[in-house]
């Protein structure tokens, strides 16, 4: 690749009467210090006009790049996150001057440019895009916190980091920006228009504004083009030795690159220190010196760059001690080696020794045979008598000293059988340590793909998790690695799969004070009242939302009939299907179950959901395969009719069903079947982890945006897109005994009953 010179271009439009404070800020380094380091930027605001603001920005500014430029590290990153930790420093004693108020209206993005390597940390609200071949994404996900969530210890502690290439442009702004150009029209600015020109042209567009707003923006952008066919900004893992993995072309993989500063620094030096423990003793350390040296001429990220030369510096400080603990195992092991070979030849000796004289004894004997045969005979008595009375003469130290060697011996030599069984040999954990590699390309890849294509992230870091199941939890890839790296995946899966998960959460409603008796598992939200209804009988609880007060509306204690389904009839009522087949309406303004009159063609049937859209109810009935569709007339509803025209709709494990114009059916097995004017409709919910294999119920309405459904076995509703990809995942440990909920969209709340307790959840 040619030469490439990466152009900054700044704005700034600071109006006297603004209501914020921006600073942008360049490093003028010296030619060396830019040539080793690069040059410090910053892109600052605070939300307010006050005195102070203009003092705070400067301080920041100038201790980056003070202690910047006199760090000791010789790498980029290294020297950057030094900084980065003193500037905290510098910050938290501000916070004991000023108070730390001004903290949730600070939004700053600082960074280090070196050749086509950017490196920045980020906090609070402010523009961060990428632009590359024509399309655009967000680099990090502006965040609002209160100053009491941010710790001033720590106020940069994220680092992004990753190259650029002539097809890549980064763009950092205030968000005010936005106001007046939108996203579309940056990306046509900055790909249209010369480095040079671009902070005149935002001028341009944004000094027609006459208002107290203020803008600042930073913009990189490449000046020539590479000559290698692959042009798009990467971040490539370190290929493992002789691997032939080519370059991965992702211009995400930029944003892949994130994490916290103090992972950087967290890798353990073990591994390394074992495996040169391993090279000493195996007599095999020049050979493995050399390829550690191939090693070093793979491409690898500045991220896990900066890692290995932290692991490196201990390895060298402690490489003469290594080497002489490795030559005192070395003799250790010679002389055990020597010791247990001198016992087994005594014994093997005295064995065979013994085994002859025995077969001697039994062997006839006759004339000169006798003459000849007893010569060995006495030979072997003799040497078994000399070592009895050499046994004898030790003292009793030595005697116990012996049997514990020989004991010691057996006991080695049968630890040497066993694991010879069991032992993982140099292939396989070759084989292991490989796929402990490609584990790590998969966590890089799917990290890359999080915020540009979660799906495709999910899928990456499943497969991770079954490469990482077939690493054995014994071998020594596992042992280096293994933990980390399974958290990490289980980590990085919660974000994809969107879990937010609920701690120790505290019931609204709880209907079992009314009584140890009371069981209820089903319940329609009218008003700013949850109604359960009991599964043992026909009782109605009433909880009141409002002052988290449960009182019974109805009370059924003989029972002979339950409640098969239930659904919100109308703002206030509700439509109640029961278990001998009968239909009520629940009215909680008399306090009754009122009979309601349902005509059928067919008598047999079997009703497992009921629902009510507009004027007209509708029931799933699974023992005729048909949901129907009964008309609102003055007397009630009329008879039903069946509303599916499709014959290859099979409704046999359907459990529950919802309605917004099309239907909705949910299967025992997670399954959903979307219809349309009788007919099965193309629908298909995406993949999701855990894997969704068994659901209860299932609800969405005109008005919902999404797909809800309740999933008892893994103890969570999950949330889809009518489109059906993955919005989110809402779990907690108190949703075990979970069996109905109700979603209030319009509000953001939905209610969770388990074990007839319901848990208010925000959604989010």
């Amino acid at each position: 690749m040619s030469d490439m010179r990466i152009a900054l271009s700044e704005l700034l439009i600071a109006k006297e009467d603004g209501r914020t404070t921006v600073r942008v800020f360049t490093a003028q380094p010296t030619p060396l210090e830019e040539k080793n380091l690069g040059r410090i930027f910053a892109l600052m605001e605070i939300d307010s006009q006050d005195s102070v603001n203009d003092s705070i920005l400067e301080m920041i500014a100038d201790e980056v790049n003070t202690q910047f430029y006199r760090s000791e590290a010789t790498e980029v990153e290294g020297a950057f996150e030094s900084a980065l930790q003193k500037t905290n420093a510098k910050l938290h004693e501000l916070t004991s001057q000023l108070g730390d108020e001004w903290l949730e209206s600070l939004h700053v993005v600082i960074g280090v440019q070196k050749g086509r390597v950017v490196v920045f940390t980020h906090l609070g609200r402010l523009i961060a895009l990428m632009v590359h071949n024509g399309r655009m994404v967000d680099i990090v996900q502006p965040t609002h916190m209160r100053a009491s969530d941010i710790n001033p210890a720590k106020i940069f502690s994220t680092i992004v980091s990753g190259t650029v290439s002539e097809h890549s442009i980064l763009f950092f702004g205030t968000e005010s920006i936005l106001d007046y150009i939108s996203k579309e029209k940056i990306k046509r600015l900055v790909v249209d228009s010369e480095p040079d020109q671009v902070s005149e042209q935002l001028r341009s567009l944004l000094e027609e504004d006459t208002t107290n707003t203020n803008f600042a923006a930073i913009v990189f952008k490449a000046e020539a083009a590479p000559t290698s066919a692959t042009d798009a900004p990467t971040i490539r893992p370190a290929d493992p030795i002789g691997s032939t993995v080519g370059q991965r072309d992702s211009m995400f993989d930029l944003l892949g690159k994130q994490s916290r500063t103090t992972e950087l620094l967290s890798s353990s030096i073990w591994p390394g220190v074992r495996k040169s423990l391993q090279s000493l003793l195996r007599g095999d350390g020049a050979q493995r010196q050399t390829n550690h040296g191939e090693r070093g001429t793979v491409a690898t990220p500045h991220v896990q760059q900066q890692s290995r030369t932290v692991r490196a510096q201990p390895a060298k400080a402690g490489s003469s001690v290594l080497r002489i603990v490795g030559m005192c195992g070395i003799k250790l092991l010679t002389l055990l080696k020597s010791a247990v070979m001198g016992i087994i030849s005594v014994v093997g000796r005295g064995v065979r020794t013994l085994h002859q004289w025995i077969r001697r004894r039994r062997q006839p004997s006759y004339g000169n045979q006798r003459t000849l045969k007893t010569a060995p005979s006495r030979k072997a008595s003799s040497w078994i008598s000399r070592g009895i009375q050499w046994f004898r003469s030790l003292t009793t130290v030595q005697k116990i000293f012996f049997i514990v060697a020989i004991v010691v011996f057996l006991i080695f030599a049968q630890s040497i059988v066993n694991r010879g069984g069991n032992q993982i040999n140099d292939e396989q954990e070759q084989q292991y340590a490989q796929a402990i590699s490609n584990i790590d390309l998969k966590i890089n890849e799917g990290k890359a793909a999080i915020l540009y294509d979660r799906e495709k992230a999910r899928e990456v870091f499943m497969e991770a998790r079954t490469l990482l199941s077939g690493v054995p939890k014994e071998s020594e890839a596992y042992t280096a690695r293994g933990a980390e790296l399974d958290e990490v995946i289980r980590n990085q899966l919660k974000i994809v799969n969107n879990v937010i998960t609920l701690d120790q959460p505290s019931p609204v409603i709880d209907y079992s004070t009314l009584g140890s008796d009371i069981h209820v598992n089903q319940m329609i939200l009218l008003g700013a009242s949850l109604y359960g209804f009991d599964q043992s009988n026909t009782s109605v609880y009433r909880g009141n939302l409002e002052n988290q007060e449960e009182s019974a509306t109805i009370r059924d204690a003989v029972g002979g009939k339950t409640v098969s389904a239930v659904a919100k009839a109308s703002p206030g009522t509700g439509a109640v299907a029961l278990s001998d087949g009968s239909f009520a309406i629940f009215n909680p303004v008399t306090e009754a179950l009122e009979p309601l009159d349902l005509q059928y063609e067919n008598s047999n049937r079997q009703i497992v959901d009921i629902q009510v859209f507009g004027v007209r109810l509708y029931t799933l009935d699974v023992a005729n395969n048909q949901i129907f569709r009964h008309q609102k007339n003055d007397e009630g509803f009329a008879a039903g009719t069946g509303w599916i025209s499709d014959s290859t709709v099979n409704l046999a494990n359907a459990t529950s069903f919802t309605i917004d114009g099309d239907i909705w059916v949910l299967e025992k097995s997670g399954t959903v079947i979307k219809l349309s004017n009788g007919s099965r409709a193309d629908f298909t919910l995406s993949s999701v982890d855990p894997a969704l294999t068994s659901a209860e119920r299932i609800f969405t309405d005109e008005n919902a945006s999404n797909l809800y459904l309740l999933d008892r076995t893994q103890k969570r509703v999950v949330v889809f897109g009518k489109d059906g990809k993955l919005v989110a995942q809402y779990t907690s440990d108190a949703f075990s005994g979970m069996s109905d909920f109700v979603v209030d969209e319009a509000n953001k709340k939905m209610y969770v009953l388990s074990d007839s307790k319901v848990y208010a959840v925000d959604l989010q």
